[in-house]
């Protein structure tokens, strides 16, 4: 409550009241600073400030003198020396830096400082303490080495540019053959790289990549990676090259800048020498390594042969693992859990019975489907209310249900279309989106479908049914889906009839506001044209610059896959979407899938390991 200017002064006239009288009690001599008493300032006592211990002017753990003295002057001027330096390093070779400590004496002349702290505060390597630096030639970039005294800090930073070639090919004479050879700019005759993409951004979490391209014609390659201080050079003759863990580590995690660059320079190798020379393309492709961590688990539909299809991809892993549900009956395909609400899966099998289960343990069933009652649900931000689609064959709506009292029917949802389908609700709890159909159709293939919304009151109660984008004619929008936030919403646009939502191969991924209120963005950058980009799916907020989705798409994973659908994960840098602009990156690969598999339907659930 904001109080009245008056009543304020008043308040604050009491206090100083108050105060002058607790001085005139004699209180203040009691137990106070001045007098006897544990908390008396100039006698003896357990809290004493100025005799005996623990008091705080005398010895033991006091505040002038020896032990744990605070009240010691820090020492003026105290610098870390060299302040700054460059240097070079190549891989495993030690690099020492002695540094120093100094402060001003009485006379102002700097001198050795005494009792000096050392510590390594940013980037690799280890100090001593006696100030000496070593770095074993295991990363580059800025370092800064602290000194302490006291309560005072100096700071030096050393600039190591590190230099780390790898030669895979078994053949010691490539390395100086190619430091001869000249390299012409050619783009006819460059190889070109396939994987990762340009202009991606990859989350700090993700394992190496493994680096691909089509080599022109060439049989021999120098591969250059790039970050601002440490630059790893490849020779191989292959199509591909996987990074080390170490050499990565290198790049980007003791690297300040996040920025990588890679270039290739190929030819043909005889066993002594390039033949023609080497050439190499005239633009370097560029990428992001973004500091922080995307972490959870991926789940996923693998449609098998046998069993139910699920897979969950921990970040961090390269391995996918089976998820078997409880109270499933066959196939499990679409499925969801609210980002609010992690904890509850929700999933339609392959007789459409919507079920939901305990996500951190499910074999435990907590609504058990029934036969065609439902092809894809939302679960609400604490999992008790369950809104699924009905629309299995030309027509359907959204029903809701209590999940904790077993999925007991409360009622339809009042929302608009002769068909709807593809439900999601927002983290807040007070919106439901969901798929406008004109036409009808089914789960996997709803036609001349809009995006709208649904307004979610307390007491399972509904209030305005908005339009969140309508969709134009010979177009369908689908599979919507909202931000951590509650703001944003992804969805799918496809023009023409939609017969394969799923998979459709016109697929593109935009953004609107929840509201409707914007003008929809295509994500240009993150969608590849004529390669099903299906199914987005938000990741749970995350610290760090970027908004992170997951998708599936059937576009080139470098030279391992083509046409087969896969997950693929993008960033968006949402102040740029709050613009109008295009806000997202080009995506990257999720490491451990099966590649020869299709996967669809991305969505996060907490850290998971069966």
């Amino acid at each position: 409550m904001r109080l009245d200017p008056i009543l304020r002064l008043i308040a604050a006239l009491a206090l100083l009241l108050a105060a002058a009288c607790y001085d005139l009690s004699g209180d203040d001599d009691a137990t106070d600073d001045d007098d006897a008493g544990e908390d008396d300032d100039d006698t003896s006592g357990a809290d004493d400030d100025d005799s005996s211990s623990p008091d705080d002017d005398d010895s033991g753990p006091d505040d002038d003198d020896a032990g744990d003295d605070d009240d010691a002057t820090p020492p003026e001027g105290l610098t870390c020396l060299p302040e700054t330096q460059e240097l070079s390093n190549a891989w495993g070779d030690t690099l020492e830096v002695q540094l120093t400590a100094e402060v001003f004496d009485e006379s102002g002349d700097s001198v050795p400082a005494e009792g000096v702290g050392w510590s390594v505060v940013q980037g690799g390597g280890n100090v001593d303490s006696d100030g000496l630096y070593t770095n074993n030639g295991d990363s580059g970039g800025q370092v800064l080495v602290q000194a302490q005294v006291l309560s005072e800090n100096a700071y030096c930073e050393i600039l190591i540019e590190l230099e780390i070639t790898d030669n895979v090919t078994g053949d010691p004479d490539i390395v100086s053959e190619a430091d001869s050879t000249p390299v012409s700019v050619d783009d006819g005759c460059a190889a070109t790289f396939t994987y990762p993409l340009d202009g991606s951004a990859m989350p700090g979490s993700f394992p190496p990549p493994l680096i691909q391209w089509d080599p022109g014609g060439n049989d021999a390659h120098v591969l250059t990676l790039a970050s601002s201080y440490t630059t790893v050079t490849a020779f191989t003759l292959a199509d591909n090259y996987q990074v080390s863990d170490a050499f990565w580590a290198s790049l980007t995690a003791f690297d300040p800048g996040t920025t990588l660059t890679m270039s290739l320079a190929s030819g043909d190798w005889n066993g002594s020498s390039f033949t023609g020379g080497l050439c190499t393309a005239s633009q370097e492709l560029s990428m992001e390594v973004v500091d922080g961590n995307l972490d959870g688990t991926i789940l996923y539909w693998e449609p098998p042969l046998f069993g139910q299809g699920l897979k969950l991809i921990d970040f961090g892993s390269t391995t996918n693992y089976d998820l078997t549900v409880g109270g499933a009956i066959g196939c499990v395909g679409c499925h969801g859990v609210n980002l609010a609400n992690p904890n509850r899966l929700a999933f339609a099998d392959q007789l459409s019975a919507v079920s939901v289960v305990d996500a951190s343990d499910p074999t435990t069933v907590i609504v058990q489907g029934q036969m065609m009652n439902g092809a894809a649900a939302a679960l609400n931000p604490d999992g008790s209310r369950m809104v699924r689609s009905t629309m299995l064959s030309g027509s359907g709506d959204l029903q809701l249900d209590d999940v904790d009292n077993g999925g007991t029917n409360i009622g339809a949802v009042p929302a608009q279309g002769a068909g709807q389908a593809f439900p999601d609700w927002s983290a807040d709890g007070g919106t439901l989106v969901y798929g406008s159909c004109d036409s009808g159709g089914t789960e996997y293939g709803a036609d001349n479908c809009s995006i709208r919304a649904v307004e979610a009151l307390p007491g399972d109660q509904w209030g305005t049914d908005w339009s969140v984008v309508q969709a134009s004619a010979g177009e369908s929008l689908y599979y919507p889906t909202i931000s951590q936030d509650s703001f944003w919403v992804l969805y799918n646009r496809a023009a023409g009839g939609v017969t394969n939502s799923y998979d459709n191969p016109d697929a593109e991924l935009w953004l609107t506001d929840i509201d409707g209120l914007l003008t929809p963005i295509y994500l240009e950058n993150a969608t590849a044209e004529g390669v099903k980009n299906s199914w987005p799916k938000w990741a749970p907020e995350t610290p760090g610059d970027y908004t992170w989705f997951a998708f599936s798409t059937s576009r080139p994973y470098g030279n391992v896959t083509d046409g087969v659908s896969q997950i693929w994960l993008a960033a968006m840098d949402m102040d740029q979407a709050t613009l109008g602009d295009d806000p997202s990156f080009a995506p990257v690969w999720l490491p451990g899938q099966n590649t020869g598999a299709g996967n669809y339907i991305p969505i996060w659930i907490p850290r998971y390991l069966p």
